[in-house]
């Protein structure tokens, strides 16, 4: 009884922290778009990790992994229409 009690008590303390988690995210988001940019060089990163330290060899473009790092809207796109903003542009 005690057991289940625990375990039950883990999933809802489990379940808070995904929840808490997932709201900063979407804080994050909303504040600074580059976000996910950064979330997707971050994954692109820990792909050519894990392909570099393995044995066998497999050659994948940006796009088939569905990371677009180099999208139409990307961090220096953003940049740029910023400094277009500001009157700071090139």
């Amino acid at each position: 009884m005690q057991e289940a009690r625990q375990q039950k008590r883990s999933a809802v303390i489990r379940a808070e922290g995904e929840a808490r988690s997932i709201k900063l995210v979407g804080e994050s988001i909303a504040q600074n778009p580059a976000y996910i940019e950064l979330k997707k060089l971050d994954a692109a990163r820990e792909i050519a990790h894990t392909v570099a330290r393995s044995a066998n060899r497999a050659y994948l473009s940006a796009d088939a992994l569905l990371l677009n790092v180099g999208s139409e809207y990307g961090v220096n796109e953003r940049m740029e229409k910023e400094a277009v903003k500001r009157g700071t542009s090139k």
